[in-house]
């Protein structure tokens, strides 16, 4: 799934940062940055800080918007983040834990309705088995 963000700078200083749809870990997230006029804004940095405010954040750089005001961003951890261009914040997001794969989780319901099959097999009662 790609999900697509247009980010605005604001120009007032004190705008408040608006709330992205949620990501999900590992999946891509592009990142548009236009002006007021809808423009592009080629060549600004863009950083993510992670678990902002908490003792575990981090920040990374995403990567440096390219012609069309756009760069790519993969998520590595879930929860809250801010992206950032340059010292501006542009967006929060809440990035989601990855979902496991469905084919992962079949072997594991498989034996567990054997293991209820056997368990219920096992305790009927002793003449009805011969």
């Amino acid at each position: 799934m790609n999900l697509w963000l247009a980010a605005w700078i604001a120009a007032a200083a004190h705008a408040a940062v608006p709330v992205l749809a949620p990501a999900t870990v590992g999946e891509e997230v592009s990142v548009q940055l236009t002006d007021d006029d809808g423009g592009a804004l080629a060549g600004e940095t863009i950083r993510i800080v992670t678990a902002p405010g908490l003792h575990s954040e981090a920040e990374r750089g995403v990567g440096i918007t390219d012609s069309q005001g756009r760069v790519v961003w993969t998520p590595k951890a879930s929860g809250p983040a801010i992206l950032y261009a340059g010292d501006r914040p542009l967006v929060t997001v809440e990035v989601r834990p990855a979902l496991p794969d469905a084919s992962a989780i079949v072997p594991f319901l498989l034996l567990l309705v054997a293991a209820i099959g056997a368990i219920a097999y096992g305790s009927g009662p002793r003449g009805a088995r011969s």
